[in-house]
């Protein structure tokens, strides 16, 4: 039990938030729009009721055609900013920590060689390297042959990729896999 200016409420388990939900709650507070936010996420406007019924919270106050966000909408809003930056800042992340593995052995084999790293888009890397301001570039995709320089690839290793989705989901997409996880 929450006990918070002197009204109890039953806390709800968070092992229920939806992280779908809030990202469609979240879109709808930018966007102002249920249908819009709906609409460019592929998803169904009940979604966001659904995360009010999980949180026992009415986060907006709907007005004709308008949507205002509640006390508790307001507070969910700032925590989902939270959220997806946090998440955001971890998928950039895990980048990083790929590179560092790949690199590793090296940095062991030689310990008075000297790195330096920089990151950026695959194209402007390979222009660094074909223009001699780097060395070697790590990237999840092969030097295209139209490269002006000749670069040589060779694969570092690999990462296995885990894709879920509720049964339905996985039934629906699952006929021709991988290329029906186009624009889904």
């Amino acid at each position: 039990m929450t006990h918070f200016a002197g009204i109890t409420k039953a806390t709800m388990n968070p092992t229920h938030l939806s992280y779908h939900h809030l990202l469609l709650f979240w879109e709808v507070s930018r966007a102002g729009s249920l249908r819009a936010a709906s609409v460019r996420l592929h998803l169904s406007q009940p979604t966001i009721k659904a995360l009010e019924k999980s949180l026992e919270e009415q986060l907006f106050d709907r007005t004709g055609r308008g949507l205002k966000l509640t006390p508790g909408g307001r507070l969910v809003m700032e925590c989902a900013a939270e959220i997806f930056s946090l998440g955001t800042e971890m998928v950039r992340s895990l980048p990083k920590l790929v590179a560092w593995r790949l690199i590793q052995p090296a940095v062991r084999a030689f310990p008075n060689l000297q790195l330096s790293c920089v990151k950026g888009h695959a194209q402007e890397l390979l222009g660094s390297l074909a223009g001699g301001r780097l060395d070697v570039v790590l990237s999840d995709e092969a030097a295209p042959s139209s490269l002006p320089v000749k670069a040589f690839n060779h694969l570092l290793g690999e990462s296995p990729v885990v894709f879920c989705a509720t049964p339905l989901m996985a039934k629906n997409l699952g006929l021709g896999f991988p290329g029906s996880l186009k624009d889904a």
